[in-house]
């Protein structure tokens, strides 16, 4: 509980349009890309489950599942590229979730992987999770609550098509589309 809830009514009297989905919606879709925004993601993965939030509503201070937790997927005509927010879903539940929407490989993940606080099994599960995700190449770039030691764990799973990098305010990225 480290900031103030966003205001709704104050984004559409200032002109903005507030658009809630539970489930997966396409925002744009032109030629060979399309841009899906995920809705709520599954959670099925046991290590990924987080009751540590809480939140205030009316009053009364609750556990925060962060349901609304979601990412952008950016589907190309070969592959997928995915901006997470956080990723309070957990990866693994997300990565799991992206591929029942498409069935396209990921070729990057740019994005928050919420590991900073991981606990060791937790780090593992995720490590042979992403070992095993695929066979194609996969590029990580994880930024703010991923932790310092992420990079370093992805890169020595010694997966020959996962890579991971830094990445941090600043960062550019260029895809040709």
């Amino acid at each position: 509980m480290n900031q103030l809830p966003i205001d709704l009514k104050r984004i559409e009297q200032s002109g903005g349009k507030v658009v809630m989905h539970k489930t997966p919606e396409t925002i744009l879709e032109k030629n060979n890309l399309k841009f899906l925004v995920s809705g709520e993601i599954k959670r099925t993965h046991e290590e990924e489950q987080f009751s540590k939030f809480l939140i205030n509503r009316d009053g009364i201070i609750k556990n925060d599942e962060i349901l609304d937790d979601k990412c952008l997927i950016i589907e190309l005509e070969t592959s997928v590229i995915l901006l997470n927010g956080c990723c309070h879903s957990g990866i693994m539940n997300t990565l799991d979730y992206v591929k029942e929407l498409t069935d396209k490989p990921i070729s990057h993940i740019i994005g928050g992987f919420h590991m900073a606080n991981s606990t060791p099994e937790r780090i593992k599960a995720t490590m042979n999770y992403l070992r095993d995700f695929q066979e194609e190449n996969l590029i990580l770039f994880p930024i703010h609550c991923s932790g310092n030691n992420f990079v370093k764990n992805v890169n020595a799973i010694n997966a020959p098509n996962i890579k991971a990098f830094n990445a941090s305010v600043g960062t550019a990225f260029n895809f040709s589309f």
